[in-house]
């Protein structure tokens, strides 16, 4: 940690001037954050749109490419257009990062540190970084459920939240396809508020604050790509299936809240279905074998 110190304190903090720091730097992490995350996601709808057309080498190295990463899809994966795509990567870009996440940014000079989020503070360990990032996604997993929640009664969907559910088999990109206000009020205060208030309180270190908004652009992504890659203590079936039928599973990381509020019920009735659809499709080739005997 003390040469990544010494460089935060050389570069971010002796170079660079608050604007530049607080205000550039936060809309061009988030910027850098969210399409580094997307790539292999955006390699994988390019490979999608590529086999599409049927014009392509099946004995390619892009093409087990495409098998390998196809086995990990959800069940009722659904591939996006390209015409679609484009439309969900134009307004996330100009709808939502120019016009909503830009204008925050450039205000963070002052709503950072006057919130106790500054690049000037000793350097935190790791420990505290860990636990700070469990009080984030703690306070993040309840205000995000229950805004979310209520986003789903029928005026505030009507007006608001149906722009999300326009994407209705979800792809990475779409994490950030919102109406306006729904960015400002549906994401900025689980993933903002609660580090300020901790700020307030006790101080959380610029550092921190960014690596905390690359974890949720991450998150975020991986819930909407509809992959369960192994290794990856995420499931994507929840979010995918709150999208393809905008029902249950409200919430974010760990889910306790759709646990604790019942709010799983139809996800639940839906994998058994799917259960048993796959048991009959796996004896269906038996019996059919038994009868020709």
């Amino acid at each position: 940690m003390n040469a990544l110190s010494s460089f935060w304190t050389n570069f971010f903090v002796n170079t660079l001037t608050p604007f530049q720091c607080y205000s550039l730097g936060t809309f061009v992490h988030h910027l850098l954050s969210f399409y580094l995350l997307n790539v292999p996601f955006i390699f994988f709808q390019y490979l999608d749109e590529k086999f599409a057309e049927g014009t392509s080498d099946k004995h390619s190295l892009l093409f087990r490419i495409k098998k390998w990463k196809d086995q990990y899809r959800v069940a009722w994966f659904k591939p996006c257009s390209k015409q679609e795509y484009r439309k969900i990567l134009s307004h996330v870009f100009f709808k939502i990062q120019l016009f909503v996440v830009m204008p925050m940014a450039l205000t963070s000079m002052w709503s950072l540190p006057d919130n106790g989020i500054t690049r000037d503070r000793p350097f935190p360990s790791l420990f505290e970084i860990a636990w700070q990032l469990v009080v984030f996604m703690l306070a993040d997993d309840f205000l995000f459920y229950w805004i979310h929640r209520i986003l789903h009664t029928p005026a505030l969907f009507r007006w608001i939240h149906s722009v999300h559910h326009k994407v209705h088999y979800s792809v990475s990109i779409a994490q950030l396809y919102f109406h306006p206000i729904e960015m400002l009020v549906g994401i900025y205060i689980p993933v903002v508020v609660p580090p300020m208030i901790l700020g307030k309180f006790y101080g959380v270190h610029l550092f921190t604050f960014w690596l905390w908004n690359s974890i949720m652009l991450f998150e975020s992504s991986y819930a909407h790509a509809g992959y369960n890659f192994p290794g990856i203590p995420l499931d994507a079936n929840h979010h995918y299936y709150h999208h393809s039928h905008v029902v249950d599973y409200y919430g974010s990381y760990w889910c306790m809240w759709d646990w604790l509020m019942g709010t799983t019920k139809h996800y639940k009735e839906f994998t058994k279905k799917l259960e048993a659809r796959k048991g009959a499709a796996a004896t269906s080739p038996q019996e059919e074998t038994t009868t020709q005997q």
